[in-house]
């Protein structure tokens, strides 16, 4: 980076010929309204009515004003065209990180340091003269007027040929000096010193101000303060309709420019009015113009923290703004330097600093109090017009949504209304911003982006080919398509196609001019903030503030983030103070290795409305987040003895309870079913575990001996092949074991990235080769051959079989796993988006109803669309189908899992008014600590028989649930489905007790090729296994109170459990997650314990907020409108169930049992 002093082009003429006098008082404090004797010796740099400086020489044809050529003497593409062919395309809107303040802090120092105003001379709309006729010799002032083309997408079919454009102001034409080339002037002052709301010249300042304690006049309306009103004019800044009755006064005249802008000068006003009370308050002596002034001093150097402090490092990246001396350091004042020249350059405020109109969203949103969106109203229908926001409490709900609502992703484009409606309606007629922006960098002579570049130090480019080293192919042949050279490209074209910077939303080049400016600005300016000579407590305290506290104290909002710019922060407060939950974005432990070293390419289609198959691209910074076979990650450290893969040890360094020791001691004498008092039905259960196997596939190793237990289990230690090393030791005293004589339940390790996919992640990091999204992934399959492979590719089908005049998923071939068996007995197996459909009863009947619901929705919608293709349809029946899935998890499931007001507090529920806000900063990405723990709590609610059902309620049949595990034959029997499926309604669940029922806590596969398993021994194991940490430290990590010994524990968990666990463990934080979690009291409404709850909530989090396809996000390519979602959150598991069998009736909420006509002797009978 170059500081030049005085600039490169520092408008001697000026200064020497045309430059009023001044004299400066030396001694004054305070900086003068107009920025004149900031620099002593040079009175006039940085004052307002000055020319911009030039880095670079004027860009112009003839040397002084016709803008320049290409290279080949031809015209350059017309801003519109440039717009059309590289820009439009791209102009849909994505939810960034941050939130609405970001984009209008950048318009607020703006409209601080800048005033680049049109020339209003000559003819009153220049597009009264025909496009065609426009030349050099036409009036000065619309000589850039901007042509649409004919063909134009948008305005072509009205006929419109032209768009208002005004050159701008310049010393020459407008203020008689004749600087050469024709240079613009800044009628604003450059410094960061609030001048957007004081005034940038002495008479303004004059006219908002009270004169009386230091104030600043306003109007007060409806009982709320904002600015003084002022007469309408019918220009861009205030509009002259009819229907028009507010228009706002304040320092800068682009003040009622929208919503934005006007919210924060009436907030500021505000905020200087609550500040020079205070002052008046503690210094009561104080007269009016020391108020006054040192309320200016404190708002502008609040501006300046939030600039350098909040708003650089995220515009250019906080390591180069550190490296560059931009950021504010705690130990390091800044150092005024005279000879530094404070002026913006052309470079900056015609080019540059106008690529941040790429993160300017569509909308603004009114958000309540809740926190729910109660009207969205489009930015550009809004210009001029500031009526709405003093009616009711507008005002706070547009400034609450621009804090809880994302922005817009910094993509290379403008959104779709500015490209096209800008200032619609108006007086000007409709605009398009970047064409604009386009043409004002040719209108004040700004240099190609090339020669920009160059100036900057970065790698030359001489040829198209060269920008394929940073550019998209395709976009490099579009400039080769309309530019003549790769010289002719204008700077904002090439800077706003440039990817960012690390860190930052800006590319390299803008990165430069900026960085430039904000240096000269800072460090050339002597009433800096945090100057040498400066008293430092008052710094310290300025410090501190930022403008979360301007919010808070101007608005009636009760809470704010402290970044500001964090859309996610403040809206779900209440469940931070009473059960925090663990969000941490990307997660403390992210498997960067894998992402960084292993993760294959990924290219996204930006455009796409429907999920890809693999949950690739969910994330367009990320692609891979939450995709399938990618690592779970860790809320916390990975619990290993050697910090790698060796299970870890206790406290004392002896071996931790054999989990079949724990399942004896612990939990067996409690393994009895009891019936749910909550009435909740067998569907609570299965539910759980369909939702499950949509997110989470945690696969054994199978690599290795073909069984594990062929090595007695006595000689199997960390020498044994690893597959094996963790196979469950069966006592030789176990009560129902014994009498089988078996010794050793088969268990083998998780697939890891390390062992598996050939991915160095340490420690070893087990792959989650499900996508992390609600998706119905179980039902599609987690990639593209498995999803091809069950498809028909005729009318959005899935394929089926028909048995017994029945649809069921296809048949596949059987081969002797835990997904099929092989026994001669076993003549079905199906096939679908999971291997695991086959597993029992109630998962095949939930794919087989879910693949004929698939069926019965394509159909319709190709009744409904006959001229959709096949894929079409299919997409749209996939997205139903997880959009139907999102809403029973998040509406009907997780309320009772997890207790319906806890839902509410911690921002799980579906709420009727508020849609779901996407945070593509934060991973949606399943934990450890969730898929190896936590969310094998609810298996203590899996029944132990499957009842069969007639359609006259009666109990049928009933058979164990661990006989038919992989065994579906019966399901294809004459009524058989239909009787399962209403034996699944109404017979009511196991109740939530601290075991797993009794068969699948021994017999689990029994008979199968794998043995009699124990499923709580299982999911212990494979807590380890995967490194869950201990129970304390997980409760810990979610804010409860800190347990330091096995007497702490008789708070939440019963004595008799307590002392047991003082056996079994040597130390309390020797506990094994899963135990601690099963043996705690259910929540409040709930169905797990607090520590479950709290590890559950945290991934569905992730995956609701997370998901830039989860169905209520609003502002996507393809977003469901208002009547879809009224539908959509209408429907329930129930209308699956009675479309796909001949159930004639179902519950209300399919979870709840019903108690119909057949009375309490029936019920007593399951």
């Amino acid at each position: 980076m170059v500081y030049y002093g005085g600039g490169p082009r520092s408008n001697s003429i000026y200064y020497n010929q045309c430059a009023p006098k001044v004299t400066c008082d030396r001694n004054a404090i305070y900086r003068t309204i107009n920025g004149s004797c900031n620099n002593l010796q040079n009175p006039l740099w940085g004052c307002s009515d000055t020319p911009y400086i030039r880095l670079l020489e004027g860009a112009y044809n003839d040397g002084d004003h016709e803008v320049r050529r290409q290279m080949d003497g031809s015209m350059l593409p017309s801003p519109r065209k440039i717009q059309l062919l590289l820009f439009l395309e791209k102009s849909r809107d994505f939810p960034d990180c941050n939130n609405y303040h970001f984009s209008q802090v950048g318009q607020w120092l703006t409209h601080d340091m800048s005033l680049l105003p049109p020339d209003i001379g000559g003819p009153k709309t220049c597009c009264d003269i025909p496009i065609e006729e426009i030349n050099n010799n036409s009036p000065y002032q619309c000589q850039l007027v901007i042509e649409v083309p004919t063909n134009d997408p948008v305005h072509g079919r009205n006929g419109k040929t032209c768009m208002n454009f005004r050159r701008a102001m310049t010393a020459a034409h407008n203020f008689s000096c004749p600087v050469i080339p024709q240079t613009p002037m800044n009628q604003a002052t450059p410094f960061i010193d609030s001048s957007q709301l004081y005034g940038h010249k002495l008479a303004k300042a004059n006219s908002i101000r009270m004169f009386v304690g230091g104030r600043l006049k306003t109007d007060i309306i409806d009982e709320n303060e904002f600015c003084p009103l002022r007469k309408r004019n019918g220009s861009l800044l205030c509009d002259g309709r009819d229907n028009v009755g507010i228009c706002f006064e304040a320092g800068d005249p682009r003040i009622n420019q929208h919503f934005g802008i006007t919210s924060y000068t009436i907030m500021f006003t505000r905020f200087h009015n609550v500040v020079t009370e205070i002052l008046q308050q503690i210094n009561p002596h104080w007269s009016d113009e020391v108020l006054y002034q040192e309320t200016r001093k404190f708002l502008g150097a609040l501006n300046q923290i939030v600039a350098y402090q909040y708003y650089l490092p995220n515009l250019l990246g906080k390591s180069y703004t550190k490296r560059y001396g931009l950021y504010l350091s705690e130990f390091k004042r800044t150092k005024y330097n005279p000879l530094l020249i404070p002026q913006l350059s052309l470079e900056f405020a015609g080019g540059a600093f106008r690529v941040p109109h790429n993160v300017v969203a569509s909308f603004y949103n009114y958000v309540g109090e809740n926190y729910e969106i109660l009207d969205s109203v489009r930015l550009n229908e809004f210009m001029s017009f500031s009526d709405p926001l003093v009616k009711c409490s507008n005002l706070d709900n547009i400034v609450r949504g621009m804090t809880v609502i994302p922005g817009r992703y910094f993509a290379p484009s403008f959104n779709y209304l500015i490209s096209n409606f800008m200032f619609h309606g108006h007086v000007t007629g409709d605009n398009d911003l970047l064409a604009v922006d386009i043409q004002r960098g040719r209108d004040v002579g700004i240099p190609p982006y090339i020669k920009i570049r160059e100036w900057c130090g970065l790698p030359p480019i001489d040829s198209f080919e060269d920008l394929l080293n940073f550019l998209p192919f395709d976009d490099v042949e579009t400039l080769r398509e309309l530019y003549a050279t790769v010289y002719d490209i204008d700077l904002l074209v090439g800077a706003l196609l440039e990817p960012p910077v690390d860190g930052g939303t800006v590319g390299p080049t803008a990165q430069c001019i900026l960085a430039d400016v904000f240096y000269r600005v800072r460090f050339g300016d002597r009433f800096f903030c945090d100057v040498e000579g400066q008293p430092g407590k008052q710094f310290e305290t300025l410090r501190n503030l930022n403008l979360g506290h301007v919010i808070c104290a101007t608005t009636e909002m009760d809470e704010v983030p402290f970044d500001i710019f964090d859309p996610t922060i403040c809206m779900y407060k209440d469940f931070r103070k009473r059960r925090p939950v663990i969000y941490n974005g990307d997660g403390p432990r992210s498997n960067s290795i894998y992402y960084d070293e292993c993760a294959p390419k990924v290219s996204c289609q930006r455009n796409a409305i429907y999920r890809t198959i693999n949950g690739q691209c969910n994330n367009l910074k990320n692609p891979l987040w939450g995709a399938a076979e990618t690592p779970y990650i860790r809320l916390s450290e990975a619990a290993y003895n050697d910090g790698v893969y060796e299970v870890r040890k206790q406290e004392n360094g002896s071996r931790l309870p054999r989990p079949r020791e724990l399942q004896l001691t612990l939990f067996l004498r409690r393994s009895l079913d009891s019936r749910d008092q909550y009435h909740n039905n067998c569907h609570l259960s299965q539910f759980g575990q369909w939702a499950n196997h949509d997110i989470s596939l945690m696969k054994p190793d199978t690599t290795g001996p073909e069984y594990c237990c062929d090595t007695p289990i006595q000689e199997i230690n960390s020498n044994s092949p690893y597959q094996c090393q963790l196979a469950i030791e069966v006592p030789t005293n176990d009560p129902v074991l014994e009498s089988y004589e078996q010794t050793c339940m088969e268990f083998r390790r998780a697939m890891t990235a390390a062992n598996n996919f050939n991915c160095p992640v340490i420690p070893q990091t087990p792959m989650n080769q499900a996508t992390s999204f609600i998706d119905a992934s179980q039902l599609y399959g987690h990639t593209v051959y498995t999803a091809a492979s069950i498809r028909t590719f005729n009318g959005g089908r899935l394929k089926t079989d028909i048995i017994n005049g029945h649809e069921f998923c296809p048949q596949k071939q059987r081969y002797g796993s835990l997904l099929c068996d092989e026994r001669d007995d076993v003549g079905v197996c199906f096939e679908a988006g999971d291997p695991r459909l086959n597993q029992n009863f109630g998962l095949t009947a939930y794919t087989t109803m879910f693949t004929r619901f698939h069926n019965v929705i394509a159909d319709k919608l190709r009744k409904l669309n006959p001229k959709w293709p096949d894929e079409k349809l299919y997409q749209e029946a996939r997205r139903f189908l997880g959009a139907l899935n999102q809403k029973i998890v998040y509406a009907d499931y997780l309320p009772i899992l997890i207790g319906e007001s806890f839902t509410k507090r911690s921002g799980l529920e579906l709420r009727k008014n508020r849609r779901t806000i996407y945070n593509p900063s934060l991973m949606p990405q399943l934990t450890t600590e969730f898929a190896g723990g936590a969310f094998r709590v609810p298996h203590n609610t899996l029944p132990s028989f499957y009842n069969y059902i007639n359609k006259d309620y009666d109990i049928v049949d009933s058979v164990k649930f661990v006989d038919w595990m992989s065994k579906p034959d019966p399901l294809v029997k004459e009524s058989n489905f239909e009787d399962i499926v209403r034996g699944m309604t109404m017979t009511t669940s196991r109740m939530f007790t601290p075991s797993f029922n009794f068969y699948i806590s021994n017999f689990m596969f029994r008979g199968h090729l794998t043995g009699n398993q124990d499923l709580l021994s299982v999911d212990i194991q494979r807590g380890r296994d995967v490194g869950v940490p201990p129970y304390t430290t997980i409760r810990k990590l979610c804010g409860f109170k800190e347990i330091t010994s096995f007497e702490d524990l008789t708070e939440i968990l019963s004595i008799e459990d307590v002392v047991l666990l003082k056996t079994l463990y040597s130390s309390v934080d020797d506990i094994d997650l899963l135990v601690g979690a099963l043996l705690e009291p259910p929540v409040d409404g709930g169905t797990v314990g607090p520590t479950a709850q709290c590890i559950i909530a945290d991934v569905f989090y992730r995956i609701r907020y997370g998901d830039r396809f989860f169905f209520d996000v609003q502002n996507q390519l393809g977003s469901y409108s208002l009547e879809q979602l009224r539908i959509l959150k209408n429907l329930d598991l129930g209308h699956v169930l009675c479309v796909t069998t001949e159930l004639e009736e179902v519950p209300k909420l399919p979870v709840i049992n019903i108690h119909l006509e057949f009375g309490s002797q029936r019920l007593g009978r399951l």
